[in-house]
């Protein structure tokens, strides 16, 4: 028990007790003095579980004070970890984001680049036509009396058209495959064509194509075969 209140217990106790006892019989005096002592004990037992109880509440509040600040630290671990999450999901969503634009970008620039290639090509194809030359210079002279080229009026396709006697098949066509640029599945469908088909129309990477077959009579023994073409950019 706290000694200040166990003194001024046992002092106020003392003038009850002085106060009691005045004008009683020794005998009085005795018992009044027993109880008073007896009272003083619980008192003093109860002051003393009291002081316990006190304790135990400090103690208890000292604990609860510990486990708030433990689970304050985790919150705030875990608001942490979830702003370092988010601030990583947003950088890895604006890198992909950023890539996904680069390569669009480069796509573009590679696509721009490649349609640039194939008009400068179908370009030489129309100039040397114009020349009756093969493109590795070659005079072709009378094998290309009947082989056109031009470009379209938007600058973006090639008509191109050829006819030759079936016996020597379409060699101002052959001539020119690898500088128009048609792939070999292409080709197999030409060769395979015939006029009953009508105009045939294929597209390729950037490309579309068009084309039909022909055969005339000569008026002799050889016929023409004839070839007419047409190659666009889509836009």
């Amino acid at each position: 028990m706290n000694k200040a209140l166990s003194s001024g217990l046992h002092l106020f106790v003392a003038s009850i007790l002085i106060l009691n006892l005045v004008g009683c019989s020794n005998k009085e005096q005795e018992i009044k003095i027993a109880t008073l002592e007896s009272t003083l004990q619980e008192v003093e037992s109860k002051l003393s579980d009291s002081e316990m109880e006190v304790e135990n509440l400090r103690k208890q509040l000292a604990d609860a004070n510990l486990k708030i600040e433990t689970l304050n630290a985790t919150i705030a671990e875990i608001n942490a970890a979830e702003k370092k999450a988010k601030e990583a999901k947003i950088r890895a969503e604006k890198k992909a984001r950023d890539a996904k634009l680069r390569a669009e970008k480069e796509a573009r620039n590679a696509k721009k680049k490649k349609d640039e290639e194939t008009l400068k090509n179908w370009a030489e194809v129309v100039s040397l036509v114009e020349k009756k030359q093969s493109p590795d210079g070659e005079d072709m002279g009378s094998l290309m009396d009947s082989t056109t080229a031009k470009m379209t009026d938007d600058g973006r396709g090639i008509i191109f058209f050829d006819q030759q006697m079936e016996a020597l098949g379409l060699i101002g066509f052959q001539v020119f495959i690898e500088k128009l640029g048609i792939p070999d599945y292409i080709l197999e469908d030409i060769s395979s064509t015939r006029p009953i088909n009508g105009r045939q129309e294929k597209t390729y990477e950037n490309v579309v194509i068009s084309w039909s077959i022909d055969r005339k009579s000569s008026g002799g023994p050889f016929g023409y075969i004839e070839i007419s073409l047409s190659l666009r950019l889509q836009d």
